[in-house]
């Protein structure tokens, strides 16, 4: 296993994480649902999706995912559109892994100072809060600290 502080580039970071996750072997896949548009109530429209990591043997655990509407797929002509692109499995998990981590290792106010919100905003704690949440999914999914950890990482350079 490479070390972290080895890797050169975002492109190395994304094969990285892709060849680990297929590591994990869990044989009854990803689901992935979805991929309608929906606007959320601060009015930014978006493909949402969800997520569904099985590992062998245990119930599937799932993660809701939102990307852009110029995150799409295009015929050839390269302008019409044929829907959103599906998102990346490892990625997901590794993005999760990572907002988890800088929750789990932050108070609430180094945490709010460190992503631009506003100490006192309930919008931002609940935020916070949800990001904590993700460690017992990712423990229901059998990830270990270190784990999560290289996950998150290898997400945070791509």
């Amino acid at each position: 296993m490479k070390a972290l502080e080895e890797i050169t580039d975002y492109k190395e970071a994304a094969q990285i994480l892709a060849a680990e996750f297929a590591a994990l072997d869990w044989r009854n896949g990803t689901q992935i649902h979805g991929g309608h548009i929906m606007i959320d109530g601060d009015g930014w429209k978006h493909y949402a999706f969800q997520l569904g990591f099985c590992p062998t043997g245990k119930t599937p655990v799932y993660f809701d995912w939102k990307s852009g509407v110029g995150n799409t797929v295009k015929a050839r002509d390269g302008k019409t559109v044929l829907g959103p692109k599906k998102p990346y499995p490892a990625e997901v998990l590794g993005r999760v892994c990572a907002d988890y981590m800088s929750a789990a290792q932050a108070s609430f106010e180094d945490w709010a100072d460190g992503f631009g919100y506003d100490q006192d905003s309930r919008k931002a704690f609940r935020v916070y809060e949800d990001c904590q949440a993700l460690g017992l999914k990712l423990r229901a999914l059998g990830l270990t600290s270190a784990q999560i950890e290289r996950f998150g990482a290898l997400a945070n350079m791509l």
